[in-house]
């Protein structure tokens, strides 16, 4: 949109840079030179420490909702809204539910993306990036948590790897989409798969899977 606050195609340059700001403190500190690590590397540090700490909030975050009653509904509503309604759930309620949630993360990734570049403009969002993040849960897995996470890290590594072949990465992403799909429609981690290994592990006794095959057994 081409309003004076987001300074339309041109986008926002200048915005503060956290790790920029965060050398700054350690100058501030002293704390270039300490343990043999200059001001920078620290800020830098200290960003990558401070993202991985929110990547955890918001992934406990989203574990914890899956595990509750409105979890529960989210499975029940993806499964068939129409049961789900005859059962008792409010689906409109639990849509728009999903839907915040999903703004309120996306908005937390694009605060830190754009303190992160120092720049934004409409093109970082164009379709080939929107398709890009929508590849991460179809890759990984869309029913269970870990699989967004999953898919972002191999998705985000794999043009890395594969940089020679930086002309051919959206025929190898067709590639691996077909293949995937052909094999593993749900992606690569089930929850069937993310229950075993939870399990074997001793997180959880049981999980929501678990209780559903059990049952499904027993009738």
């Amino acid at each position: 949109m081409n309003l004076d606050v987001t300074n339309g195609a041109l986008g926002l340059s200048g915005i503060p840079s956290i790790p920029q700001e965060l050398t700054n403190y350690a100058y501030e500190f002293d704390m270039d030179g300490l343990m043999g690590i200059d001001a920078v590397t620290w800020g830098n540090l200290i960003a990558i420490i401070i993202l991985l700490a929110i990547l955890v909030l918001i992934i406990a975050f989203c574990v914890r909702i899956n595990n509750s009653r409105v979890g529960r509904a989210f499975a029940a509503i993806k499964a068939d809204d129409h049961a789900a309604e005859l059962m008792g759930i409010n689906v409109v309620y639990y849509k728009m539910m999903a839907f915040i949630i999903g703004a309120f993360i996306a908005g937390i990734g694009g605060g830190l993306y754009a303190h992160i570049t120092n720049f934004i403009n409409p093109t970082d969002f164009s379709y080939h990036k929107v398709v890009q993040i929508l590849l991460f849960p179809v890759f990984g897995g869309s029913n269970v948590v870990w699989g967004s996470v999953l898919g972002s890290f191999i998705l985000t590594l794999l043009p890395e790897v594969l940089r020679f072949l930086s002309d051919y990465r959206d025929i190898i992403y067709g590639a691996l989409l077909v293949i995937l799909m052909a094999v593993r429609p749900d992606g690569i981690l089930t929850e069937s798969m993310v229950d075993k290994i939870s399990r074997k592990l001793g997180f959880k006794k049981s999980s929501l899977y678990s209780r559903i095959t059990s049952i499904n057994r027993t009738l």
